[in-house]
């Protein structure tokens, strides 16, 4: 039985729809073989976790910044 250990990248754009290499790399999954293992490091699970939450702090961070801007009339 094979096994593959998927990359970090590989399996951001694979989680990812809008990612832009998301369809060439869902179809390059879908074409191993039938029943080969897919493996992910837990470095790269870690990852992912971790860029996650430091996109979602960005987003609310940007967040408060525009309701700053607003609230002063300006852009800071």
């Amino acid at each position: 039985m094979e096994g593959f250990l998927l990359d970090t990248c590989v399996i951001s754009a694979l989680l990812d729809a809008n990612h832009k290499n998301h369809a060439r790399v869902l179809t390059s999954i879908e074409t191993l073989p039938e029943g080969a293992l897919r493996y992910a490091c837990w470095i790269s699970v870690a990852e992912i976790i971790f860029g996650r939450k430091v996109r979602a702090s960005c987003r609310h961070l940007c967040q408060q910044h525009r309701q700053v801007q607003i609230m002063c009339g300006r852009r800071i």
